[in-house]
């Protein structure tokens, strides 16, 4: 006898339903699984961090020990570099131009006041009109330095600072008296007051003059030289080509007494300046 088409689909769904049975069991069994294992995996996660905490503990610990003895070179290595920075000034022989060269379109300035003008800075105090419509005058602050190219001036460096916009030149002359024992100005989010800077500078001054002092030993020079040769082969890229570290290799290595040997030789500025100097002792 046939099987009926009622019989065979009671049957599929028989068979179907001990699939959905055997689908919930193993449901249950993988959920166990999963649980057990997320727990043994969230212990073993917390001793791992524990672990690893005591490590990184014992590392910074490390770093600490480390950096407070190499904090002593890094002394020695950041001032000497100082040094041979306050050398580069000395070197620079067109340190002493303190003259403003600027061009201006309009009107040239009035300067008001000279704060100071030595042979290390000049700092003036000057008007000049602006493009606004109601407060049309400036006072402006000008700074040039001789440590300008030094990387420790970068914080103080001024080219020109607006201090003030007025209608008159009048009414800034006397906002100016009022305030120039105070005078200040934004850097980014920080305010700048110019005695600080001016204090700063002084300090640097005195600095440069020991500097000064410094460069009149043989053995200084040529370690400045020596640091030159050494920054143009490890800092400076494809520094062994240039014309400058040729020199410095040619000067260190020659005494002086065999200095002409090296006339025509010498191509850099520099280089040509350290061979004058040299030959004349």
């Amino acid at each position: 006898m046939k099987t009926s088409y009622f019989d065979t689909v009671k049957q599929i769904e028989k068979l179907n339903h001990l699939v959905d049975e055997y689908n919930e069991k193993c449901r249950k069994e993988i959920n166990e699984i999963h649980w057990k294992y997320e727990d043994l995996k969230r212990d073993l996660d917390k001793k791992s961090q524990k672990k690893m905490a005591v490590v990184k503990e014992r590392q910074e610990s490390y770093k600490k020990e480390i950096a407070s003895e190499i904090e002593p070179y890094t002394k020695i290595t950041r001032d000497t570099e100082k040094i041979y920075s306050l050398f580069e000034v000395l070197l620079d022989y067109n340190h002493n131009d303190m003259n403003f060269k600027d061009t201006y379109n309009r009107k040239p300035p009035v300067i008001i006041d000279t704060v100071a003008d030595d042979g290390y800075k000049k700092v003036c105090i000057y008007i000049i009109g602006n493009d606004k419509p109601k407060n049309c005058f400036s006072l402006n602050l000008r700074m040039k330095s001789v440590f300008q190219r030094m990387r420790e001036w970068e914080e103080f460096r001024i080219d020109s600072k607006n201090l003030k916009d007025l209608p008159t030149e009048k009414e800034l002359e006397i906002w100016y008296e009022k305030n120039k024992n105070n005078l200040r100005w934004k850097w980014g989010s920080e305010t700048i007051y110019l005695p600080d800077v001016l204090k700063e500078h002084t300090s640097l001054e005195q600095e440069y003059e020991k500097a000064r002092e410094l460069w009149k030993s043989k053995e200084w020079q040529r370690a400045y030289w020596l640091y030159k040769k050494w920054y143009y082969e490890n800092c400076y890229s494809r520094g062994t080509e240039k014309d400058e570290y040729k020199d410095i290799v040619l000067l260190l290595k020659t005494s002086d007494k065999n200095l002409p040997l090296l006339i025509g030789q010498i191509k850099s500025d520099r280089g040509k300046q350290e061979f004058e100097r040299r030959l004349k002792g």
